[in-house]
Order: C-alpha cells, then structure tokens, then sequence
C-alpha cells in the first residue's frame, strides 16, 4: 500500500531539478560523466547525514577488501548489517549511501559494514560477487552466532540478493533478517514503462553490458530474480516506489517471496523514485529506513 505524504514544494522542485540534470540532458553516456555526476549529487547528502546521526566512520580491511564501518556512538552493539552500495555495478562507493547506512546505525544501533567491491567496466563479473561473497563468510565467521543482516540497493540489493543465494546453496549460514531498497535483481529486462527521473533504458543497458561481459544476463548470478527463492529465505524488507524504474522487477521479487510464505515488508512510496531513500530531502526516505530499523527490529526478536 502507498505510505504518505505527497510530495511537498520543495520536493517537486528537487524532482524537476533531477529531471532536468538527468532525463533531459544531452551527450552520450561515459562512465566518468556518471561518476563526477554521483559525487556532485550524493556527496553533500552524506555530508548532511553524518551532520543529523550520531554515528563514528572508520575503516576495515575484510578479506583483502576496504571497508567502510558505520556505528552508533557510544552504544555497543552485538548487531552487524552487512550492506552493498548502488550505482548500476560501474559507479557508486559506501559514503554515497551514508543517508541510508548511518540512519541504519543509528536506528537499529548495529554495525554497518559496507564494503567497496570492484566495479565494471575495470572488473566485470563475477568480481563483485566473488569479492561479495569472501567477504561475506569472513563476517559470518567472526559473528558467530550474533545477529547479522545483509542489506543494499539498487546494484547492491542485486548483489546482496546474489550472496544469500549462494550462501544458502552452499550450507553457509544466512541472515536473520534482509533489506533491498529498489533492487536491481533481473538485468535480463533492461526496459521499464516507469519513467524515473535518475534512470532510463539508456543507462541500464549499458550497466548490464558492462557488469555481465561475457556472462549471459539470464544467469541467476546476474539476474538473482531468476534463480530459486526458497521458504527458508531470510525475512525481506522490499521497498520501491511510483517513479522507481525497477518497480515491475521488484513487484515481481515481493510476489515470489510472497508465494514462498517468506516474512516480507513491502513499502511502496507514491511519487518517490529509484533508491528514494538517498535523497534526505524526501519525507518518503525516514519514514521507509524507520520502517526498515522496525523490520529488522521484529525479525531478530522473533527469530531463535
């Protein structure tokens, strides 16, 4: 069901202002333009969130891979998020996605690990997965027993996605609880009939290409939508909303949760688009990465 409030003024003016910069704009797509465009767009927001959280940034090395770590400060916690960021496998890194991982910390008062795995087109797949994954039974490993949540969006809920499937194809332990924020979890359908004002045809044509190479789109390593969502599943928190141009993909993932029996959250934001959780102008953003802290919240209280 839709969550409110509508857009307000100067909402509408942040969305005219992304629809202009993006959609309208003119020139052929490059890796580098998209970027300095990402840092010039997400760089001031994650600026602005660890203004507004209480949180403490620093660094780890996990399987030979840097990693950023988000903390509550001041408040131990036994809880650890593993999260991927987005930015269509070519772009993108874990300050950028600071307004979605410090609320996380802060919320849920857990670990935020949010490693910067290899991007296309200098590391194609399965670089990103296979680095995905060894980090993944590291952090498992080190857990233990102790409550652990795998988290992402866009590319990054496509590669979390990816992770659990091969976790639980190989008897690895998986997590208690799991949040996709507009996941890109099919690269097989480029095409969407939503119109997004931060994403088209154009651009996730040329990510899939780039992230796949060789690797046929079909694969469900590529494309986790495609591969099996069974019952045991770890409970999903899904969001996406009315401007999202991966909502049919995503209806489509909350559909085959739902006819496994798998405990889902489905929050859909009218007027929001991709990955609105970004954009901490947005109203829709706090009340989904509540709703996420509250998902979570419930997932490791009920289970064993």
């Amino acid at each position: 069901m839709p969550h409110d409030p509508p857009l307000n003024a100067a909402e509408v003016a942040l969305l005219r202002r992304l629809e202009a910069e993006f959609v309208d704009a003119s020139g052929p797509f490059s890796i580098e333009s998209l970027r300095e465009g990402l840092h010039g767009e997400f760089a001031p927001r994650a600026d602005r969130a660890l203004q507004k959280w209480p949180v403490t940034v620093s660094e780890t090395t996990i399987n030979g891979t840097s990693c950023q770590v988000v903390a509550p400060q001041n408040a131990p916690t036994t809880h650890s998020i593993l999260h991927f960021f987005g930015g269509g496998y070519v772009s993108g890194c874990p300050a950028y996605d600071l307004p979605i991982t410090a609320a996380l910390a802060c919320e849920t008062q857990a670990r935020v690990i949010a490693p910067r795995y290899p991007l296309a087109p200098e590391h194609p797949f399965p670089a990103a997965l296979h680095t995905a994954i060894g980090i993944y039974r590291e952090v498992c490993a080190t857990l233990g027993d102790a409550p652990l949540t795998i988290s992402g969006e866009s590319a990054g809920g496509g590669l979390a996605c990816a992770v659990v499937q091969f976790a639980m194809s190989n008897g690895l332990r998986t997590p208690d609880a799991m949040l996709l924020f507009s996941p890109w979890v099919d690269l097989s359908v480029p095409d969407s009939p939503v119109k997004d004002p931060t994403l088209d045809l154009e651009a996730v044509e040329a990510f899939s290409k780039l992230y796949a190479g060789d690797t046929p789109l079909h694969d469900p390593r590529v494309s986790p939508l495609l591969g099996p969502i069974p019952s045991d599943w770890p409970p999903t928190y899904l969001s996406t909303a009315q401007y999202d141009y991966l909502r049919p993909m995503v209806e489509d993932l909350h559909q085959k949760l739902q006819a496994a029996n798998v405990p889902c959250r489905y929050f859909d934001a009218p007027h929001g688009w991709h990955v609105f959780e970004l954009y901490d102008e947005l109203r829709q953003a706090a009340l989904s990465l509540r709703a996420a802290a509250d998902f979570v919240d419930q997932a490791l209280t009920s289970s064993p």
